[in-house]
Parts: structure tokens; sequence; C-alpha cells
């Protein structure tokens, strides 16, 4: 028992550090349309990655997208599940920050985005239909979900791809974390990645259709074009 309660209290020491020093990034202006139609009906792609988003992934459906920085190099996609639940999937450059740096600073920020949240453990989770292995961190925290404030479970799920980190940030309601924790799991596990990570996907598509790996009856539903939610500028706020 002691052994698997000391790396949970050396995570939190840390997110209490990064959180003090933790601070807003600067805005800037859109230059970069960061997404263009994919080959399946409503199908998003990312240009900077080459990661496909479709309209529908088993039981949620995309509803917005966001661009962080200038360079479409920093967005995320979020999708809503029939069971009452929300994930959020990041994609941005990793720079020179190992991962275990990276998941301290990104646990941080959910901190500091809602004050009072606790940090409930941290494990290891498989991504992708590949099974990749990324590290996860749980959160309880009480926020405005879907109308009503309530308690919830929040999960933040890192891994790289090349040189970028993809993220999850997912979040239901606390009393239906049985069945909607397997429900957001079942998304992992299908949400592809490209088989290799371009420095930059050119406007005609590099990636042929099917390549991103969704499964059938997954990627295949109808929907429209994902909306950016600040058209003409940067999506303001801290991504958490």
């Amino acid at each position: 028992m002691a052994s698997s309660i000391k790396p949970l209290v050396a995570l939190c020491a840390a997110l209490f550090l990064a959180a003090c020093a933790s601070a807003p990034r600067p805005q800037a202006q859109l230059r970069v349309e960061p997404f263009q139609p994919g080959p399946r009906p409503g199908e998003i792609i990312h240009r900077d990655s080459g990661i496909h988003f479709p309209a529908r992934i088993g039981s949620f459906a995309r509803f917005a997208g966001h661009q962080y920085d200038a360079e479409g190099r920093d967005i995320s996609v979020g999708y809503s599940g029939d069971i009452p639940s929300v994930v959020t999937v990041y994609v941005f450059p990793a720079g020179e920050e190992d991962i275990e740096t990276a998941l301290v600073r990104q646990s941080a920020d959910v901190l500091i985005a809602y004050p009072g949240a606790q940090v409930t453990g941290r494990r290891k989770v498989k991504v992708t239909p590949e099974a990749i292995e990324a590290e996860a961190v749980s959160f309880s925290f009480s926020t405005r979900f879907q109308g009503s404030e309530q308690p919830v479970h929040s999960e933040l799920v890192l891994a790289r791809h090349g040189g970028r980190y993809i993220k999850y940030r997912i979040t239901y309601p606390a009393d239906i974390a049985d069945i909607a924790g397997e429900d957001s799991e079942k998304f992992l596990q299908h949400f592809s990645w490209p088989w290799a990570a371009p420095s930059r996907l050119p406007d005609s598509l590099r990636w042929p259709d099917g390549q991103g790996r969704i499964e059938p009856g997954i990627g295949a539903a109808a929907g429209g074009a994902c909306r950016l939610a600040a058209r003409g500028r940067v999506a303001r706020g801290r991504r958490t």
C-alpha cells in the first residue's frame, strides 16, 4: 500500500509547485485554418498532425473545435457522449518537454481551473486500436456540468506521438462513474492516430481514406464540419 501511495504523493507535491508557477499564455492572432474536410461524411482532419476527427466515435458526437495558437498546431476537438460525458482531444507540440514534466504542468492547469479539485489517482492506460501506452491522472471536483452544479469525475490522459502530445480530458458525473467511465474508455480505444506523424499536412490530403484506422461503423456517421469556437481569432482560455 505504501509503495502505491508514494508516487501519488510525489505527483501532488509537484502539482502544487507547478500550479504556483503557472501563468496564462499570451494571446495571438489567427493566421492559419487548422482543419480541412476529411474523406468521410462529416469528418475533419487536423492539417498539422494528420489526425482524423470523425463526426461520431461510438456513442460520442463531435461538437466543437478550438485553436490556441496562430499556426494551427495547438488545437482541441470536443465530443459529447449519449451517456452524459464529455471527451476533449487536444493536440499540441511537445517541444523539449518530457512526458512527466508535461503531465505535471497539464495537471496543474486542471487544479487552477477548478479550485477545490483533488487528485485521486494515477495510472497507465491504453489508447488507440494499437493499444499505445498513456499516462492518466484522475481528479474529483464540483462544477457546472450539463446545466447543473454537481460532483464530477475527471481524467487527464497524456501520450506522446512523434513531436506532439495528444491529451484527452474526460469528465462525467460522479454518480454514473461506472457506466460513463466504461463508455469513455471505449472512446480511448477507438480514436485513432495516423501511423506516422508528419511535420505538417499540405492543403491536399496526404492521408488516404482508411489510413487513419477508423473502425468500421464508428467513423462513418454523417455530420457537419467542425465549428471553430472563435473564427477569426484564437480561442480564448487555458487549455485544460
